[in-house]
């Protein structure tokens, strides 16, 4: 099985080698981060997807790869890692691809400041349909240009077997801030840090009419497709590892590659 890392490697031929006790339906899809993520700092809001931000100039230069010393090793030279980050100029923007997912923020925001970008991006583990989105993005607001981000390739599901790259379209001559919250691919077993419907694209239950079905139709699907799954009981959403397969399903919400989380309620 192709890993995330060895498929955006290829990329660059430069590479070497629990929650609030009550929960309310609307709120539910934003479980998850409140289990699992840490709070991350934000300057200003924006909306999902698309960042408003003020333009100027922006060339793109050469990449330097970065030298590290490999700890406790003293009869090996220092190791070149390839660049981090890509930037390809397509018309009047920027095209942006993050070639090494498990880069420090360090790295990104070197390689963003040698190409004269004000950008801070950090990756965050995230559900296939969500891959390559902003999780959380901050700005300036005065000017209509926009950071688009995406996911490449395009038929990519965000799976460790079919990796997204996450990719942002940077309009050339921007000399705004930005402050990017994006999600990558999550490792197999790795928590989500945020979650997308659990019937998208690559999820556990993709293309599944799950609410209202029994516990038992729905572990059946999910048993079919490699998952388990634990539970929040009743309207104070009670953490519990096992329900009755008699009891209904009212929602779910993807923890990680092969676990959900059930809201369940009495018949």
């Amino acid at each position: 099985m192709t890993n995330s890392l060895d498929f955006i490697r290829t990329l660059d031929q430069t590479a070497t080698a629990d929650p609030a006790t009550q929960v309310t339906p609307e709120t539910r899809a934003d479980l998850l981060r409140s289990i699992t993520a840490t709070p991350m700092p934000l300057k200003r809001p924006v909306r999902r997807r698309l960042v408003p931000v003020l333009a100027a100039a922006a060339a793109v230069a050469a990449i330097t790869a970065l030298v590290v010393h490999v700890p406790g090793d003293n009869n090996q030279p220092p190791q070149a890692l390839g660049a981090a980050l890509s930037f390809t100029t397509e018309g009047d923007v920027m095209k942006v691809r993050v070639l090494d997912p498990e880069a420090d923020v360090a790295r990104y925001n070197k390689e963003f400041q040698q190409q004269g970008l004000n950008i801070t991006l950090r990756l965050q583990p995230v559900s296939p349909s969500i891959v390559g989105q902003d999780i959380a993005m901050s700005g300036n607001s005065d000017d209509p240009e926009q950071i688009i981000p995406g996911r490449y390739p395009k038929d990519c599901k965000g799976t460790p077997a079919s990796p997204c790259v996450p990719e942002f379209t940077v309009p050339l001559g921007f000399r705004g801030q930005a402050d990017l919250y994006v999600g990558r691919t999550a490792k197999p077993g790795e928590a989500y840090s945020s979650a997308g419907d659990i019937t998208g694209p690559g999820e556990a239950l993709e293309g599944v009419d799950f609410k209202g079905r029994t516990v038992g139709y729905v572990l059946g699907r999910l048993a079919e497709r490699g998952f388990s799954a634990e539970y929040r009981v009743g309207a104070k959403s009670e953490q519990s590892a096992s329900a009755p397969p008699s009891w209904v399903v009212q929602d779910a919400v993807p923890s990680s590659d092969h676990h959900v989380i059930l809201f369940v309620e009495t018949p």
